[in-house]
Order: C-alpha cells, then structure tokens, then sequence
C-alpha cells in the first residue's frame, strides 16, 4: 500500500460514535425481528441454565447473559439472579493472591485462570456505564460489590505487555472502572498501560501476532476504549492500535479461504485456522454473515469498522510479501508470501505456546480447506482432536514447541526444528507423553499428491459399484418391515445399485428416495446432484422423508460411515441414521450431528464424544436409511470405509508434491533422525475422522520417547499460474535443487540453494543457539509490519505518543535536561520515564524518590516495557565507567536491562546489568556478561542512556558517569 492509499485509509475510518445509554443494541430496531427473537429465546435458554448451574458454567457467561439482557431490554429482574451466581464465585479471602479474582467455572474449587476476572469486568464495566440507573436496587448494589472487588483482583493480576489480549483487556478495565466509578488513579494506571503497550508494540510487534481467537479479543478492548473512554489522548491511541491491527489483518489476509494466513502464534483451529477473530469480520463485511447471526455486542456498541481501503488491499494487491516482528528476541518475526491461489508462511522462532502454526500453506479450496502445517507432537494428535486437561481448567490440545529456526524468501522457506524429552519446552505442555512425531498435515479432498513422479490416489472418489436383483433386494425390504408400495419414488429395475466399501456412492442414485425428500441440482455436487427435504434457510420444518441405499458388505467386520454434506445453518446441519438387514437392526435410528457445513465437506459418523463411531456388518447386503430429522441439510454422497486409517511409507529422498488446481507446493524432508540419530521412517497416513485431511508423519519415537534428541528440516516452495506443463517444469526444478546438510553433534547446518539464491540455518539444537540465519531479504530484520518493503506499521505508530516523545527525544537529546560526568543524575528526573517504571519515595533514597518497577521482594517477574531515557553530556571522547545507586533485595530482583545510544547507532547494545544484592541504598558499578566487562567507549557529545526494567522490585535511585576507572561516586 502506498502512502498515499494509506494516508486515504486513515482519513476513510469510521470515528468513535458515543452511544448514549438508551440506544440499545439488541432490541427491534436496531436488529430484525429475526435476529431480536434470536436474541430473546438465546436469553430464556440461559435463564434456565442459571436455575441448576453445571460445573462447566462460566463466571463470563452470567455477565455476558446481564449485559446482553440489559442492551435486548429483556427481563432485567433476571439479571440479579446471575450476578448473585457471580458473587458465589469470587474470592473473598483478603489473604489470598487471587483475591477478589473468580473461579472460572461453577465447579472450580478455586481461581485457576486469573483471566477470569478481566472477562468478567470486560462486560461488567460495561453494565454499570450504561444500565446501573436502569437495574433493580438489589442488581445494581450487587454490581458495585463485585466491581470494588474486582478492582483488587485486577490489580493484584500481574500481565506484561507480550500477554496482549490481557494486557488490553486490562487496560480496558482499568480506563473503565477507573472513569466510571470514580477512581481517577485506577484511570491512570490504565492510561499508563496503553501507553506501555504502544511503546512495547513499536519495538517488538504484536506479540500474540496473527492469533484467529485473540485477535477478536483485542479488537474488543480496542474499540471499547476507542468508543467510551473518557480521556482524548487514549482514545486517538485506541484508534491508531486499531488501525495497526486491521492493518495487520489485510496483510495477511488470504481471500480464497476467508481467513488469515501465514504463521499463527495462538490458533485453537488445528485444521482451518479459524477463530473469534471472524465475528468481528463478519461485523466489518469482510465475511459473509447469516441475516439471523447475532452481531458481537463490543462491536454493535461502538460501531467501529476498518476503512474499504484496507478490504482493497487485501482482496486486490496480490501477490505481495508480508512481514512483521512479533518478538524482541532473534528470529521472533514472521513471514508470508500472499499469492492469488496460494500462500507460504512461517515464523522465524517458536512463539512458545503449543498452539502455533509455525509453516503454513494454503491453497484456495475455501474456508473448511485444511490448511497445511507442521507441528511436532507427543500425543499422536496432529489434527488437535484429543482434548486433555489444561492449566485454568480448561481443555485443550496441544503440541510441542520445539526449538525451531525458518528463512523465508518470497516463495520459499527452509525450516529446522528439534526437541528432547529432556527439554523443559517438552516437558512442560506434555508431561505424559506417548510417541515422538512431525507432522505435516496436507488437504486431502481437491488435491492431487505426488511422491517424486509417483501420482497417488489420495481423495475420496466415487467409483466402480455394485448391482443386486431387485428382487433381493425386495427380500431385504420385506423384512426390514419395509413395503416398496408405500414408497413415494420407487426406482426398482432388474438390477439396482449398491455401494460398496471405500467408494463414494451418489445417494441421488439409492433405489429409494421417499418424499418429501428428494433429489436437488448443484454444480458442486457430486454429480450434480443431491437429495434433501427442501426448506428455509434458517428454519425448522416437520421431519419426514428418507433415502435408502443398499450396502454391499464383502466382509464381515468393522465399518465407519462417512458422508458428503452440506449444512448452512444450525438449525439444518443433522439427519438420522439406520443401517438394518433381513435379521434385524445393525444401526438402530441415530441423530447424527454434523456441525455447520456451509460448503460440500465430508464428515464422519460420530455419535459420541469419544470419535468416529465404529458399526459391526456381516457379510452380504444391509439397507442404509437417511431420514430426515432438519429440512435443509443436503446428502451428496456416502462411504462405507472399512478401516480407520491408512499409511503409505514415504522415501525421505523425494519430495511430495501437492496440486490444488493451477497452484502447487513441494516439500523436501531433507533431514529427520530419531532418537538414537538413526534416519527416521516417514508415512503419509490418513484417518477416516478426518476424511479431508491427511499427514505426511515422520516417526522419531514410536513409543515414550526417554532420551536422545529428534530433529528435522524441511524445504518448501510453492508456485502459482501453472498448467500441466508447468507443474511438470516446477516439480522438477524443485527435485533437482541442491541442499546441503550438516549435523555435527547437536549443531545442524542446512543450505538450500534456491530460486534467489540460498537459504542457510545453522543452529545448536541442545543449547537452542542460533548460529546462522541467511536469505532472508535485506532489512528484513527491522520490519515491525511491511508490504513488500513498506513499512506501515512504523507509518501508524510514528506520530503516537508515547512513540512521538521518544522519537523526539532521540532526535534532540541536547535540548533535554542532560547529565554531566563525575556529577549523581537523579533517575527520577529522566527525560521520559515511561510504565511499568514509576517513581517511588523512600526518605532514604538521594531527594526522596526512587525509580522502579513495583514487585514483592523475591517474586519474579518483569516488564521490558518500563523504561528511562537520561541523555548525558560527553565532553572527552574514550572508555567511560557507569554507576548506580540501586536498592535490590534479593537474587530475583537485582537487575536492569541498560543500552546506550547515540542517534540510531548503538554504542552499547541491549545487555544485562546484573547489579548484585544490595538490601540498602548502595552504589553498584555497571558489570556485563561473564567477563565483568566495565567500560564502554562512548564519543564527544550527547549520548543516551536507556534503562529498562528486567526484574520488578529493583530500585534505582541515581547515576553516575566517569572516565576514571579508579573513581567511585
């Protein structure tokens, strides 16, 4: 995007429009009458959940249930009842650490999640800015209780600034409660956290970068503040952090499967990639949004939507080459190209969580398309279907993040990753770990896959069936109990179709099709043909009809039924099942539930939560019978698979090759060893519970993995705009490349010899040393969010303070106050002091006064995002000696982060200052790294010094600059 589009894109966003308290969001109008319905028989629903609370309720939802009872209008009387639950599961122990903080479920014996209660204050700050003059008494004085309670849990909640959706929901909190309840110090801790995070932001990106789920999650907090605050200057920051987040959603925006793409740093979707994220998308237009869905109240309430400039660049300016830091440490960056049909992602180091998507590509088959990623895994779960208890009490399923390095140049990426069951990385999210895998998981319906020149068949097809007489099949019918007379369509010929094991069966071509079910047309169906009971979008209709198919069953055994559905709305997405034979039933009836469908997707049987629901047939012919329990849900095909899985080996010295249309991507395992360093086996396996996917495995310990160390490398290159003749070229211009492998020890060298030029990583996988990262294009390394070279996320946070102040500063240090060698500066009186830093009093300290970040003595913790600027006056360029007078009371907190710089050139980099423990007010000298190293050659003139905090509870009350290595302040 140019300057001038984003300049137009800045001057085109919607204003923050003040909602006064009575213009409701979930009555009629504002809604439909459609969607106000929704809405009333959503709350009556909830209503009676709150009457027996299970286990599982959430502290969010009874506020999420007053808030939205409050803006439909809807029984306001009813709102008491859920605050009292919310009451029930607050902390009330003033000795506990998470006083005045919730359970986050009913059935929690105690907070776990300290989340819980910026969630809830997230909806409650809500309720009493725009509805305590409208509540009942008892709701409205239950409401300030929680609120002066929740204060005190908030407070108490330490988030830094890489914890983004908290830190903003925190932010929210404080600016909020602060405002409306007549805490102006609690309104200033918020403002000061916003600035905090801008400034953190402007230096190392967002860190949570790229999430589907938590990118909504700021969106919210971003726009409450941007609507409601009451403080100009942090509402135009709201804006401007707004502006860099939708900024960063256009970027990585990949229009054919309506979703973000590239790396993701925290996605709960294994296989899609999608999120809380696509409310607000669909709020903003960006996707399609049913007439009956619900808008998301944060984004009803303040109305806020991204600039058409920005849906432009998204949808239109392709290919290009996104990046973006998202970390202040080496290789905490990421990358996509962005094609027409295809994209190539990666993150340059392992975010840490064991939810990222580190190497992604995606082709353009749709938002229910798998997109292709790897992971490494310890749980034989690649498609993060295994759910297992988690930390806060909640279920999720992770994978392991191993200690991972990428490259990426347009096109291409190299990628290097290893882990040790020894490694504390390992052990912390997988504590019971059962095998040791890599992943790579592959769309499986639409493409076509290659091993070298070997063309597999790997998607679900319709194929060769059988034919039984008709008057067996009669036999079978007669007694099943079913009269062919009585039938609405009766096709009986001589002979008739049976589906057989592993091949789609059109069921527009069953024997038997009743009505009202019938059969519909739809290019995108299997032979352009369907059946369904015709109804409304949306609307329930009388259950009726069915379709039979006959089953040929070759052999007696095991089966799983999967079949190709399409369901658009929750009120159209299940039928009925039953498989019976001459001897009686095999399936008695079954409501099957396939989830919301909006494009033609195979789906497996599963009646329980357990997976994949298994049917035992006997050999010879049974009677499928679809009934229909929702009009609206359409039945292309069926498949009796007669195994759960398959699993082809894969030679490790050819690459695979994926096709989807004219688009293609290659990948080359070009280095993978077990744990004993032996080469590793790999299979490209598929599992019929998840019929559209498929994982290319590689296997470094098939059970408990004890010791040794598993590592990979892989190669990936992807290509657009290719016909036969193309794809032929490419394939083998990408088996041809050369690579080069080294694995000395633990140190693993690779060197791809690309397209535009090579790729090399180089790193120590024992010690998680970064050795070596080359290709990458120049100046990659400073981007905080680039378009092709463009920096647009520097052009947005430039003019924002606090960032103005600073750069400013950096610009004209001389014109600030300024310290003068041999002469004690206070820290105090920096020139921009900037939170978590704050000053404190101490009768003790030289003035009175202090600068630190709060902490309990001994307890860990830390924000990069505190920090001071002192610019010092050099008068005889050389080698210079700095002090501090610091308080540091224990090994946890004696610590600072200090650089020192001059224009943009640093003369001393980001290092560690280790001060010592100093229980009283006592000079330290500044000592770096191992080697004690004290001087640091500084020229004539003004430099400054930047203090950043790296452990709280470190106090710091002057500085002192010599040249006289022999002196002491």
């Amino acid at each position: 995007m140019s300057r001038h589009l984003y300049a137009v894109c800045v001057s085109l966003v919607a204003p923050w429009l003040p909602v006064s308290a009575l213009d409701l969001i979930y009555t009629s109008p504002p809604l439909s009458s459609v969607q106000h319905e929704r809405v009333i028989a959503s709350l009556d629903r909830r209503w009676e959940g709150l009457q027996t609370p299970s286990p599982r309720m959430g502290v969010r939802n009874l506020f999420s249930f007053a808030i939205v009872s409050a803006e439909a209008d809807h029984r306001l009387d009813r709102i008491d009842l859920a605050l009292a639950l919310a009451e029930k599961m607050q902390d009330l122990d003033q000795d506990s650490v998470t006083y005045g903080n919730f359970r986050w479920y009913w059935g929690a014996e105690r907070p776990e999640d300290r989340n819980a209660v910026e969630f809830s204050m997230q909806d409650g700050a809500l309720l009493w800015m725009r509805h305590r003059d409208r509540l009942p008494d008892s709701a409205r004085q239950r409401l300030a209780r929680l609120i002066t309670l929740s204060i005190e849990g908030i407070r108490r909640h330490r988030v830094n600034e890489a914890y983004t959706n908290i830190f903003l929901m925190k932010t929210w909190n404080c600016i909020a409660l602060g405002e409306q309840t007549g805490r102006p110090k609690l309104a200033r801790e918020g403002y000061a956290m916003l600035d905090a995070w801008l400034f953190y932001t402007w230096e190392n990106g967002i860190h949570e970068y790229l999430s589907p789920t938590y990118y909504g999650t700021d969106l919210d907090s971003l726009v409450l503040i941007a609507a409601f605050s009451e403080n100009e200057g942090a509402r135009g920051q709201a804006e401007a952090a707004l502006k860099l987040l939708w900024t960063d959603i256009a970027a990585n925006w990949f229009e054919p499967c309506g979703r973000l793409g590239g790396a993701h740093s925290r996605d709960y979707d294994y296989l899609t990639g999608h999120g809380y994220l696509d409310r607000h998308l669909n709020y903003a237009g960006w996707l399609e949004m049913a007439p009956e869905t619900i808008p998301p109240h944060f984004a009803a309430l303040t109305q806020w939507r991204p600039p058409e400039a920005l849906r432009e660049l998204a949808v239109q300016r392709v290919p290009r080459m996104v990046r973006q830091r998202w970390g202040g440490s080496p290789g905490e960056r990421s990358a996509q190209f962005v094609g027409r049909a295809v994209s190539l992602g990666t993150a340059g180091a392992s975010y840490g969580g064991p939810t990222e998507k580190v190497l992604t590509v995606q082709f353009a088959g749709g938002a229910k398309m798998p997109v292709t990623n790897f992971l490494m895994d310890a749980r034989n779960d690649p498609f993060g279907r295994s759910r297992e208890l988690t930390g806060g009490g909640h279920m999720k399923a992770l994978h392991l993040t191993p200690f991972l390095m990428s490259v990426q140049r347009q096109r291409e990426a190299l990628l290097l990753a290893g882990i040790s069951p020894q490694d504390r990385r390992f052990q912390r999210h997988i504590p019971n770990p059962t095998c040791l895998l890599s992943h790579l998981v592959l769309p499986r319906d639409g493409v076509t896959v290659w091993i070298g020149d070997e063309n597999l068949s790997v998607d679900i097809r319709s194929g060769p069936t059988e034919t039984i007489p008709a008057v067996e099949l009669e036999k079978q019918l007669r007694s099943a109990g079913v009269d062919a007379s009585t039938l609405g369509q009766s096709r009986l010929k001589s002979t008739l179709r049976a589906a057989v094991p592993n091949r789609a069966f059109d069921v527009e071509h069953a024997p038997f099709v009743e009505a009202p079910f019938e059969v519909g047309r739809e290019a995108a169906a299997g032979g352009t043909q369907f059946v369904w009971k015709p109804g409304d979008e949306g609307e329930v209709g009388p259950s009726g009809g069915r379709a039979i198919v006959p089953l040929r069953v070759p052999t007696a055994g095991e089966y799983y039924l999967l079949a190709r559905v399409l369901a658009p709305t929750p009120s159209e997405d299940s039928f009925r099942i039953r498989i019976r034979n001459e001897g009686g039933e095999l399936l008695p009836v079954s409501d099957w539930h396939i989830g919301v469908r909006k494009t033609w997707t195979w789906v497996t049987m599963q009646l329980s939560p357990a997976g994949p629901t298994p049917v035992e047939l006997p050999a010879g012919t049974a009677l499928l019978e679809i009934l229909c329990r929702e009009d609206g849900t359409k039945v292309d095909q069926i498949l009796l698979a007669d195994q759960r899985g398959t699993a082809k080996p894969m030679p490790l010295d050819k690459p695979l090759f994926v096709r989807h249309r004219d688009a293609a991507a290659g990948f080359r395992i070009v280095h993978a060893v077990d744990m004993q360093g032996a080469p590793a086996v790999a299979e490209l396996r598929t599992d019929v519970a998840v019929p559209n996917a498929m994982t290319l495995t590689v296997t470094h310990s098939a059970v408990k993995p004890e010791a040794g160390r598993a590592s990979i490398a892989i190669w990936t290159r992807v290509a657009e705009d290719l016909d036969d003749e193309g794809f032929a070229q490419f394939s083998k211009e990408f088996t041809e490349a050369q690579v080069d492998v080294a694995l000395d020890g633990t140190s693993l060298e690779v060197t791809a010899h690309g397209v535009h030029g090579s790729l090399r990583l180089k790193g120590n996988l024992a010690d998680s040393e970064r050795i070596a990262c080359e290709g990458d294009e120049p100046g990659a390394a400073d981007a905080l969010l680039t378009i092709d070279g463009e920096d647009l996320g520097r052009d947005i946070l430039r003019d924002v303070d606090p960032i103005a102040r600073y750069r400013r500063l950096l610009a004209s240090a001389s014109s600030a106050d300024v310290a003068i060698p041999e002469q004690p500066f206070e820290a105090e009186n920096a020139a921009f002091i900037l939170p978590s830093f704050e000053k404190g009093e101490d009768g003790a300290a030289a003035g009175g006064a202090f600068i630190w970040q709060p902490g309990e003595p001994g307890a860990r913790g830390g924000s990069r995002g505190g920090r001071i600027l002192i610019p010092i006056r050099v008068s005889t360029p050389g080698p210079h000696y700095l002090w501090a007078r610091v308080q540091a009371p224990t090994p946890d907190d004696d610590s600072f982060l200090i650089r020192i710089r001059q224009g943009s050139d640093d003369l001393l980099p980001l290092s560690d200052w280790h001060t010592g423990v100093h229980t009283e007010w006592e000079w330290a000298p500044m000592e770096l790294g191992r080697g004690k190293q004290r001087a640091v050659d500084l020229p004539a003139g003004v430099v400054l010094l930047e203090i950043m905090c790296r452990e709280d509870g470190t106090k710091m009350d002057q500085i002192w600059l010599t040249a006289d290595a022999a002196k002491r302040p």
